[in-house]
């Protein structure tokens, strides 16, 4: 249930992102994947980065904007997607 909560997460993130590798997941995704409690939100954000599936994206132009933290989705966290069962797109 956690793993499929995160994942879910990701995906809604995925699916605002004008850019694939770069992604927020706090506010419209977090919204969009039914979070109502930033504790369980960042909480779910830390085991995404713990099992290795986004990255802080400290480099990115977007990373000094107030309220949003820009993430890299990695290799590992799309292939995570792919094994849920999730649509990619090729």
């Amino acid at each position: 249930m956690l793993k499929a909560r995160r994942l879910s997460l990701l995906w809604h993130a995925l699916q605002l992102s004008p850019d694939v590798r770069v992604i927020t997941l706090d506010d419209q995704p977090a919204r969009d994947a039914g979070y109502t409690d930033n504790r369980v939100l960042y909480f779910d954000i830390d085991h995404l980065k713990k099992d290795e599936a986004v990255e802080e994206a400290y480099d990115h132009p977007s990373s000094n904007l107030v309220g949003l933290t820009p993430y890299y989705i990695t290799d590992k966290g799309l292939q995570m997607l792919l094994e849920a069962g999730y649509p990619m797109a090729s």
